[in-house]
């Protein structure tokens, strides 16, 4: 995983508990090493806490105390104590302290034991935009957080609890998403990766990423609920790319 370690911390676990917080927008322009692929999955939480903990440094878990939850529940599914795992992937589950990310990971284990929940939970939406023949990412979460990889490399970090407006606005489009998830019947379980001339929308749920796409002549029809989401994610990106021109 070329290059992806020391990038953790500032695309992942910057809203993770322990993690340092400057209470600001930062941002980098990433270089052709990178690995992007590896990149892009994180930001979708699609590992499960066996698979994370083999991408996390030690002395980055050792810096926070939530790590703790995830050592515990590797060591029981290396005992085969499948039940055990369960329980504690629940119970970490309800450790407010833990960021979205870090909980999209525990109900990813989740399933992968065999366990089904019964409540949707949304924790997150990526939007997947076309832009000059590839694709722009925007990561929203519900600890309010937020990630912006733009086509040309750069990438933005918000992590601002403090501010109430962007919070808010985060509020709106998570809450759009999750009224559009109880009426919608054309979502595809799972994560597309193939290129696409259309908006993709991932909602990060606890039953897994649940995708639907549309294109932009099709989201200029205002009465459309997935319009809606769009323009509530772009109050979002625009929040952070006027950050970004700042510094």
């Amino acid at each position: 995983m070329r290059k992806i370690l020391p990038l953790l911390t500032l695309i992942v676990l910057a809203s993770c508990a322990g993690a340092q917080k400057d209470n600001k927008i930062t941002h980098t322009q990433l270089d052709g090493e990178v690995d992007y692929v590896a990149l892009k999955d994180l930001i979708f939480a699609e590992q499960t806490v066996l698979e994370i903990n083999q991408i996390i440094e030690d002395s980055i878990k050792q810096r926070d105390p939530s790590w703790e939850h995830f050592a515990t529940i590797e060591q029981s599914i290396k005992d085969d104590k499948s039940a055990a795992a369960i329980e504690q992937s629940l119970q970490a589950l309800a450790d407010s302290s833990l960021g979205s990310r870090q909980k999209l990971w525990l109900c990813n284990q989740l399933r992968a034991l065999g366990h089904k929940a019964s409540e949707e939970v949304v924790y997150g939406l990526i939007l997947e935009v076309p832009q000059q023949n590839t694709l722009e990412y925007l990561a929203i979460y519900d600890d309010h957080g937020a990630r912006y990889i733009n086509y040309t490399g750069k990438v933005g970090v918000w992590e601002v609890p403090e501010d109430s407006a962007m919070n808010e606005l985060i509020d709106k489009t998570l809450d759009q998403s999750k009224q559009y998830l109880e009426i919608s019947n054309f979502l595809l379980p799972g994560r597309n990766k193939n290129p696409t001339y259309k908006v993709r929308f991932n909602f990060l749920t606890n039953q897994g990423i649940k995708q639907t796409s549309m294109t932009f002549e099709e989201l200029d029809d205002p009465s459309n609920q997935l319009s809606n989401i769009f323009l509530s994610g772009a109050q979002v990106l625009m929040r952070i790319v006027e950050e970004m021109e700042k510094q």
